[in-house]
């Protein structure tokens, strides 16, 4: 099995806790059978409450690193299943990749953009 797939079937443990009921994992999910609030994302899939067993798909899966909280890659994501770049990050448009990847604004592309926008700035304050 893959990084993005759980090896063997696995289950989470139902409520009410004291009828010891058992449910299957959801797809993008890892269980250890404990309680829901337990169970966690796998990488490249993300979950919008503990208290769900609904996990999608990220749009850019490498940035989805998965665990209970569904945690996004440090530098650059953000937001619901690390769809958003974190401030100081952008889509790169010229680069043209899909999903949309976030690039640091203070490098590469971004500062040579910015060049000619800060020049003119400078120019029209002082004009």
């Amino acid at each position: 099995a893959s990084q993005t797939q759980t090896p063997f079937l696995s289950y989470y443990r139902q409520l009410p806790l004291d009828a010891y009921l058992c449910g299957d994992c959801p797809v993008g999910g890892e269980c250890d059978g404990d309680v829901i609030e337990r169970v966690r994302a796998l990488p490249g899939y993300s979950r919008f409450k503990l208290t769900s067993l609904t996990f999608r798909e990220c749009p850019f899966p490498e940035a989805c690193l998965g665990g209970v909280n569904s945690t996004c890659l440090d530098g650059g994501y953000t937001g619901s299943r690390c769809a958003a770049c974190s401030k100081g990050y952008a889509y790169d448009p010229i680069k043209g990749a899909h999903p949309p990847k976030c690039y640091d604004c203070a490098s590469g592309a971004y500062s040579v953009m910015n060049l000619p926008i800060i020049i003119l700035n400078f120019l029209w304050f002082f004009i």
